[in-house]
């Protein structure tokens, strides 16, 4: 199964081939409105969202359409895949299981509130929160409430799963850990703004930014602070961690890569606008968007430029990269294949 951020963890790591240079546009699909929600890749078929509420499955290597789903609200968060069901939120707080063959309708729940987070999977259960601070856990096969958690005020972070465990940010600043079977709360830790980036789980520890622009490791066992990093500026970039380094942009127009065990600084890559996207690594390169439009790709060692490409809108989404394919969503309301 695949999800935002690629796996339970939320890593941001995808294990496929790299493109480390960047030769042409394989194809380009007019997605039909700004792209915020993040492009996946399963089985050969790739799935893209528009804010009107579409939901595309196309072919991964000519881009043309399989089906369509049409949904009641807008779309912000990334759907969720597996062989059985295709998990999509939408901005009216419905919760739909789709088949992945046709994309019909096998079930819907109506949370009642605003979902820009995305699900995540684990088992047989979906974890995902709305702006209202409810957060619940549904049964994958049918739609059907197995609990719910109230958190004391919004959310908008999407949920990393690791083993017993939820992790998710609050609009009041908290990073949340509760008990994954029951919905239970185990610990919160407190930052001084909204945490609306997802959590990535790693070595033991959660890492994450916060609105009041620092970015934080903390025990995954009990939410110790075992470090923290100051950018000066807001952190809605969800990070990425791959062999010990830790990736993350910021609203300072940074991209930044820390020592995962210390916070040190390795690197830092400067761009001339905002970083919202969320980066992801695939084999010693790191791919993420800016404000700006553009689309970097970075030596994950040095954070040497290893190419770039211009779109015609901001990059809020993360990419997606499937067999030496790197997948983009814009604000121009395109989906690009760039190989």
């Amino acid at each position: 199964m695949v999800m935002y951020r690629g796996n339970p963890e939320h890593t941001g790591v995808f294990h496929t081939s790299p493109v480390k240079t960047f030769r042409s546009v394989k194809w380009t699909f007019e997605v039909g409105h700004w792209v915020f929600a993040s492009p996946l890749v399963f089985n050969d078929v790739v799935y893209v969202a528009g804010l009107n509420g579409n939901l595309f499955a196309l072919h991964y290597q000519t881009g043309q359409p399989i089906w369509r789903f049409r949904a009641e609200g807008n779309i912000f968060s990334t759907p969720a895949v597996s062989p059985t069901h295709i998990i999509l939120a939408d901005g009216k707080g419905n919760v739909y299981g789709l088949n992945p063959v046709d994309g019909k309708k096998m079930w819907q729940y109506r949370l009642g509130s605003r979902i820009v987070a995305s699900p995540a999977f684990y088992g047989e259960r979906v974890y995902l929160g709305a702006v209202n601070g409810q957060f619940v856990a549904l049964k994958s096969a049918d739609g059907s409430l197995d609990w719910r958690f109230k958190a004391e005020n919004g959310i908008s972070s999407s949920p990393a799963v690791q083993g017993h465990t939820i992790y998710f940010g609050g609009w009041d600043g908290r990073l949340y850990a509760i008990e994954r079977k029951k919905g239970k709360l185990k610990w919160t830790f407190a930052t001084e703004n909204w945490i609306i980036s997802s959590p990535t789980i790693s070595h033991k520890t959660v890492y994450f930014g916060s609105l009041d622009g620092r970015f934080y490791a903390v025990q995954a066992s009990n939410g110790k602070k075992q470090w923290d990093f100051d950018t000066g500026d807001q952190i809605r970039s969800s990070p990425a961690v791959a062999r010990d380094v830790v990736y993350f942009g910021s609203l300072n127009g940074r991209f930044y890569a820390l020592d995962a065990r210390t916070g040190r600084e390795l690197w830092h890559f400067a761009t001339d606008d905002q970083i919202d996207s969320s980066p992801i690594v695939v084999n010693g390169v790191v791919y993420f968007g800016g404000v700006n439009g553009i689309f970097y790709a970075l030596d994950a060692q040095t954070g040497k430029v290893l190419w770039q490409f211009e779109t015609e809108g901001r990059i809020y989404a993360s990419p997606a990269v499937y067999r030496g394919t790197v997948f983009v969503g814009s604000r121009d309301g395109f989906l690009y294949a760039l190989h």
